[in-house]
């Protein structure tokens, strides 16, 4: 009956011009049932997601590559945001 839950945030503290600020990126995600899980969702689906760009010629990339090509990683996010995954980000100017 056990369900489990992600949670993730990161800190980024830069400086544009002088000026000094903050952004903090936030992500929850809970699982919805044991087969269900939030581990899943957040490891497993974009996975599948990639699987799909490339088996529908959607990604035209070959060989191995990492996740942190714009091509890949856009569609990812835009699709799992309609699965309810998606960061909450608050940005603050700091003193």
């Amino acid at each position: 009956t056990d369900i489990d839950m992600i949670v993730m945030q990161h800190i980024f503290n830069y400086e544009i011009e002088g000026k000094k600020y903050e952004k903090v990126s936030s992500l929850v995600v809970k699982g919805k049932s044991y087969n269900e899980t939030a581990m899943a969702g957040t490891v497993g689906l974009p996975l599948g997601i990639v699987a799909k760009l490339v088996l529908t010629d959607q990604l035209k990339l070959a060989g191995v590559k990492v996740p942190v090509m714009k091509e890949v990683y856009l569609p990812v996010l835009e699709e799992l945001k309609t699965k309810g995954i998606a960061f909450s980000e608050k940005e603050v100017s700091l003193k």
